[in-house]
């Protein structure tokens, strides 16, 4: 399971990786999708703003595509093990925030 190599630091972190583990057992399919920020931050007790960091680190491994507008798409199916060091290089830095 991911927490066994590194715990995450931050909210939108552990976040980052329930979503990450949600579109891994294939819920999704390339080209869905999902839930808007608002309906994600409710069923996970969270405020949108840390769903917005979280989506963007799904972002930037590129998993997902935001279209202002539109919504968020799974523009790649996540493995089922996320590869140590692109997990490493998302949580076990100091952390300067989403931007």
């Amino acid at each position: 399971m991911i927490e066994t190599f590194t715990k995450p630091k931050r909210l939108y972190q552990e976040i980052g990786l329930k979503l990450y583990e949600e579109l891994s057992d294939s819920r999704f399919s390339v080209g869905d999708r999902l839930p808007p920020e608002r309906e994600i931050a409710e069923s996970l007790g969270v405020s949108r703003a840390v769903v917005r960091e979280a989506l963007i680190m799904l972002e930037l491994m590129e998993l997902v595509e935001v279209r202002k507008g539109s919504g968020i798409y799974l523009i790649k199916q996540p493995t089922e093990n996320l590869p140590e060091k692109e997990f490493e290089s998302s949580v076990d830095k100091d952390d300067v925030g989403a931007f």
